[in-house]
């Protein structure tokens, strides 16, 4: 599994998958691009010890590695030697990203796929076409195709045909509800985001609803990250502007039963996405399901694949700073009832990391041991 992102980066949808992979019995190899080094170097870079999987740090042996060809010459050597190495050995290649369109012609013996989760997409004109352009050369060389919606599905249908819907996966193994961390009866009802702070936030929406509910409390917890497209849609500036407000808050979880403790005292989670942004539009957010799995009804920008009839009560859909207050007003005053959160817990669990990753597995004719 080729690596672009780093391991314990907060999207972890390929950290979660390898370690169901490993789980399930299979030996995992991740390729870390980012981190490829100088063989005469001494390799100082430390990873997480986890039975099943090892983490290759690709070598470059022509010096000049800033140089496009010059890399590609290099990785394109470590991956022949790789598959020397296990030439007898049966192989999965699981890519999640279009630039490895090439990625299965370096191995034999191997079955290969196309994990598509997202909708690759970039401000610069030039990589947004290379981005397409790659996405086709890929849907055609894997064997496998699987996407996490049927957005996604219908997106690439017209070049393969045989693309297989599976669950989108989140981490629902790893939390505990506990009812005594609930502090939802606090005088200011608490507003809560998970996930990733970033360029992806429609900024001005979220200005306008905060400013204009002091009575209610916005709680963020994530990463603030900050790349050229952050720098693009003035990331840093926003957030700025909206620390200032008195009634916001800025946290990071300490692992996942901290994560779950603070999602507990969200009377509603949110998804403000700019849909503006097509990777923001046709997105499926893994924190659809964290939200409903602590039955914590969402309100969210009209994403695609959240408009579906099964989200019905679960989901309130609106576009402006107005409508998502009237949403907020009307999901204040009638929370989930009983149904409303056993539909929701059956949805989040039918999401699961392992329910998804198994799901691949068998329609790879493969065995989960």
């Amino acid at each position: 599994m080729p690596f672009t992102l780093p391991w314990s980066w907060s999207a972890d949808f390929q950290k979660q998958t390898c370690t169901v992979l490993s789980n399930l019995g299979y030996k995992v190899f991740c390729i870390m691009e980012e981190d490829a080094k100088h063989f005469l170097k001494t390799d100082t870079k430390k990873y997480e010890e986890i039975p099943g999987i090892t983490f290759f740090r690709p070598v470059f042996f022509l010096p000049f590695q800033r140089f496009f060809i010059i890399q590609k010459i290099n990785l394109t050597a470590n991956y022949f030697l790789l598959n020397l190495r296990y030439f007898f050995n049966k192989k999965i290649i699981w890519i999640f990203d279009p630039q490895f369109y090439n990625f299965p012609n370096f191995f034999t013996n191997k079955i290969s796929l196309y994990d598509c989760v997202d909708y690759h997409d970039s401000i610069n004109k030039n990589v947004r076409n290379s981005f397409r352009n790659q996405e086709k050369k890929l849907l055609s060389n894997v064997d496998f195709v699987f996407t996490n919606s049927k957005t996604l599905q219908k997106i690439h249908i017209s070049t393969r045909k045989d693309i297989i819907v599976v669950p989108q996966g989140f981490k629902a193994e790893q939390y505990k509800i506990n009812s005594a961390t609930w502090n939802k009866n606090s005088k200011k009802k608490v507003i809560g985001y998970i996930g990733g702070i970033n360029h992806r936030f429609h900024f001005y929406l979220l200005y306008k609803l905060i400013r204009n509910n002091p009575q209610w409390q916005f709680m963020f917890v994530g990463k603030i990250q900050n790349d050229e497209q952050d720098k693009f849609f003035k990331t840093k500036e926003w957030l700025g502007i909206l620390k200032s407000l008195p009634n916001t808050s800025w946290l990071l979880a300490k692992n996942a039963k901290h994560l779950s403790e603070l999602i507990q005292q969200f009377s509603i989670g949110i998804i403000p996405y700019d849909v503006r942004q097509p990777l923001n539009k046709y997105s499926y957010p893994m924190k659809v399901f964290e939200y409903l799995y602590h039955s914590v009804p969402i309100i969210s920008t009209p994403i695609e694949e959240l408009k579906q009839k099964k989200f019905k009560n679960l989901i309130y859909l609106a576009n402006t700073a107005k409508s998502w207050q009237r949403k907020i007003v009307s999901r204040l005053n009638n929370e989930l009832n009983k149904s409303e959160k056993e539909i929701a817990k059956k949805i989040s669990e039918q999401n699961s990391w392992s329910k998804k990753v198994t799901k691949i597995i068998k329609h790879l004719g493969l065995p989960t041991y």
